[in-house]
């Protein structure tokens, strides 16, 4: 096949092509006949296409899916080596997609842009991803044909309209300056500081194996609680009814104290927290040779902070000792953690404080995260660039209208006919002197990426909470479960996503440390290695 670049002049072989892809089956998703500007058009074969799990059965609504597709012909200024990796929708609003259809084998005409480009809209969703690929680059995917005949010779090989290399395999300048002889003194003693705090919980509490047999007496006692059906507002509507039990402040779903129950594995399991220490602290390592510094922040489960309501009285020691212990290791290795369950408790101890979860949806609120960003914005303080005015940014807090309880914003399913919906008072960070609420930061010193404790709305996200805090551009790349996805999803970002980013703030469920067997260490390949 000959080598041709998109020009004008070449208008002949996209007539020829038309008239070939005619006689095949075409589909089309997304925007329909209107390529982006960087858009490029390929003919390949899918190598390997994940597996989208059935809508019906998900907890999500909406579902993206990576395919790995070997690309028949192609300029080698164009693709570094023979492979992209294409993103397209596994269902949306629980509809399944036609590019659910795609399997291994297929042969496609594809037309595809840098997925960087778009990532905005589309990163908080659920993602299915199989290929383990995380060198090749990443597009979004417009249109899409089915090739049931031999392409006619002269279809127009792909690359940039312009004739330039995609943005993705562009060569950057290093990712972020060296830090200052304070910044790094001042992060040493930040982690100094909480593992001593932390060593002396163990030893308040008896060691490791005296805090998890007094934890598992708190578990016998909330698996003994009387359940009852109910439909839960955070679930879809046809989800059906789940086992509750209901306490003075919240309705916990009985899988949820099941997961919590089953986290103290990572400790009486040898090896079971390896996989996540050695995933984060690779990370850590390769940030910090970028000039990049992590802090770790797992997020108490709702049960933990109110676990008194539930049982009447408070427990002997908090419930999750795995998470502690996994925070002493990553504090002995010199990476940095925050541990809010202490705050939490004494905030919701003092008098006549807004509760920090929602009653129904197991996530926090606006007020949960704003107390996690006051914590954070401390820390913070000590870098350099909070006082950078080229970062500066102006933002208030805006008491908003009651409103649905959902992260969502959708309106929430009850269990009885007709009642109306709980409505929580809701926190915004709108810009000071504009118009509208918190948008998404163009380039921020600041980055917060995680599961969905980072989502929802731009305007109350944790970021934008962050910012609040700190009157500083803060940007968030969250992801809807997907803790130990994290590693993946910034590799395939490339360089660009940490253009000015000094910290990685990494938030996550700490009930992620009960699904312990998929966290997996990866070198991200464009970071320095460790």
């Amino acid at each position: 096949m000959t080598r041709q670049i998109i020009k004008d002049s070449s208008r002949r072989c996209f007539r020829a092509a038309a008239t070939w892809l005619a006689a095949c089956s075409v589909f089309w998703f997304g925007p329909q006949g209107c390529a982006a500007e960087n858009s490029l058009r390929t003919v390949g074969t899918v190598e390997i296409a994940s597996s989208v799990p059935d809508p019906a059965n998900a907890d999500y609504d909406n579902c993206l899916t990576f395919l790995r597709v070997r690309v028949a012909e192609a300029d080698e200024t164009a693709f570094d080596g023979r492979y992209i990796l294409v993103v397209t929708w596994g269902f949306k609003e629980r509809e399944t997609s036609p590019t659910a259809a795609i399997k291994e084998g297929d042969t496609l005409l594809i037309v595809v842009q840098p997925y960087d480009e778009v990532a905005g809209d589309y990163d908080e969703f659920m993602r299915v991803d199989d290929t383990d690929d995380y060198a090749s680059p990443v597009y979004w995917l417009l249109e899409w044909t089915a090739v049931k005949a031999t392409p006619p010779t002269g279809l127009p090989t792909p690359k940039l309209a312009d004739g330039k290399i995609p943005p993705v395999l562009r060569e950057r300048s290093p990712v972020a300056p060296a830090f200052t002889p304070d910044e790094i003194a001042a992060r040493a003693r930040r982690i100094d500081l909480e593992l001593r705090a932390q060593q002396a919980l163990v030893t308040q509490y008896g060691g490791w194996d005296s805090w998890l047999a007094a934890a598992e007496q708190s578990y016998a006692a909330l698996l003994k609680l009387e359940t009852t059906p109910r439909r839960l507002n955070h679930r879809s509507s046809d989800a059906g009814e789940v086992a509750t039990i209901e306490s003075r402040d919240f309705v916990f779903d009985e899988n949820q104290v099941r997961v919590l129950v089953r986290s103290p594995d990572i400790i009486s399991q040898p090896g079971a927290i390896n996989g996540v220490l050695e995933t984060i602290i690779l990370l850590d390592r390769q940030l910090k040779a970028a000039g990049i510094h992590l802090i770790v922040v797992p997020v108490p489960e709702r049960l933990e902070v109110y676990a008194d309501s539930v049982l009447g009285e408070r427990p002997a020691a908090p419930l999750a000792p795995g998470r502690n212990k996994l925070m002493v290791a990553l504090l002995s290795s010199g990476v940095e953690c925050v541990d809010l369950l202490p705050l939490f408790v004494r905030e919701k101890d003092g008098t006549e404080q807004p509760l920090l979860y929602y009653r129904e949806d197991p996530h926090w609120n606006d007020y949960g995260k704003r107390l996690a960003a006051q914590t954070l914005a401390q820390r913070l303080n000590d870098y350099a660039f909070a006082r950078d005015p080229r970062f500066h940014a102006g933002f208030t807090i805006v008491e908003a209208e009651r409103e649905p309880n959902s992260i969502y914003e959708k309106e929430p399913s009850t269990s009885d006919e007709g009642s109306s919906p709980e409505l929580v008072p809701a926190l915004r960070v709108a810009p000071v002197g504009g118009h509208g609420l918190y948008g998404e930061a163009g380039k921020a010193p600041v980055l917060v990426m995680g599961d969905s404790f980072c989502g929802g709305p731009a305007a109350s996200s944790f970021a934008a909470q962050l910012g609040a805090v700190l009157q500083l551009e803060v940007r968030n790349s969250s992801e809807q479960g997907g803790a130990f996805r994290i590693p993946a999803k910034l590799a395939r970002k490339g360089k660009a996503h940490l253009a000015e980013v000094r910290v990685l703030v990494w938030v996550f469920h700490g009930r992620s440390l009960a699904f312990y067997r998929n966290w997996e260490p990866l070198a991200i390949p464009w970071l320095p290695a460790q």
